[in-house]
């Protein structure tokens, strides 16, 4: 059952995905991201947009929680980091080293993919 509801999702998410895109828009998750990193530092910030809550770490180490359909931002001392995303129920993760750089931001865009429930992430920086 579980897989034909996951084909019935598809086509629908694609129409509206081109619908969106043929109106010239802008995809935009609403997040106001407005965040300075502290002096001599960069930040990390976990752009949740799921409806989970998923613990945070970097370098092993449990740094907080970016609730459901949040952005927190953690500030970190400049270079590549380990960073892993596990959601609360620990069904779902993501690990991937980012590159953080001193005064900005390093943007992960945490999403869920409809084709298999895991997390996509894209990496942007400010």
């Amino acid at each position: 059952m579980q897989a034909n509801v996951k084909a019935a999702v598809r086509p629908w998410a694609a129409m509206a995905a081109a619908a969106w895109l043929a109106a010239g828009c802008e995809l935009d998750d609403g997040h106001d991201i407005d965040h300075t990193p502290a002096e001599g530092l960069g930040s990390l910030v976990v752009d949740n947009n799921t409806p989970d809550d998923i613990d945070v770490y970097v370098d092993s180490v449990s740094v907080g929680r970016a609730r459901d359909d949040s952005s927190p931002a953690f500030d970190l001392k400049p270079g590549t980091h380990s960073v892993l995303l596990v959601q609360d129920d620990r069904d779902r993760n993501y690990r991937s080293d980012v590159d953080i750089l001193a005064g900005r931001l390093t943007i992960l865009r945490v999403s869920i993919r409809l084709d298999d429930d895991d997390y996509r992430v894209e990496i942007d920086y400010d």
